[in-house]
């Protein structure tokens, strides 16, 4: 049997192996924990296929509160390592009048480079209760972390990763 049999087989005797499997790209991250506060950011990242997906967390404030947020409209060429997100997120609580306290409405926006060891660019953050107010923009290095890439699940498949995006989000994703 030739090597285009071989294949051939292989993917009909065991279907699953003609799909490519979900695999951890890296965590990635520039947090500073010190004693139970912890300040930076984070990208947890995986893929399936071609197909890029995952995590960014900023956190400011509780080391075990880590608000999270999908990567939306991602985009990364291999090429030229381009590498782009938008994340929704709640990081806090906010106040407009003194006297009622509602969850923040956290927009981030990151256009930069993503490397085997880190992710350099630029981050943009704004509040869109506050549409007028200026972004704050921000230049971030965001370091590979192999520890936490150990502590990151493995899905079967982006579905799979879906659900436990979902479980994740109920606790500590966007509040809006």
């Amino acid at each position: 049997m030739g090597k285009a049999g071989l294949v051939l087989a292989c993917c009909l005797l065991c279907p699953g192996l003609a799909f490519a499997d979900v695999t951890i790209v890296g965590a990635y991250t520039n947090r500073v924990i010190a004693d139970k506060q912890a300040q930076g950011y984070g990208v947890q990242l995986w893929k399936e296929g071609t197909t890029y997906f995952g995590f960014f967390l900023s956190t400011s404030g509780l080391a075990d509160d880590v608000p999270i947020g999908v990567l939306d409209d991602l985009r990364f060429d291999p090429t030229d390592r381009s590498f782009s997100f938008k994340a929704k997120m709640t990081v806090g609580r906010t106040t407009m009048n003194g006297d009622t306290w509602v969850p923040t409405r956290d927009l981030y926006q990151f256009t930069g480079t993503l490397y085997p060891d880190q992710i350099t660019g630029h981050l943009i953050h704004a509040n869109a209760l506050q549409p007028d107010q200026p972004p704050i923009p921000e230049e971030i290095k965001l370091y590979r972390a192999p520890e936490e890439e150990r502590a990151m699940p493995v899905p079967a498949s982006y579905d799979q990763w879906a659900k436990l995006a979902q479980k994740l989000l109920a606790t500590n994703g966007p509040k809006w």
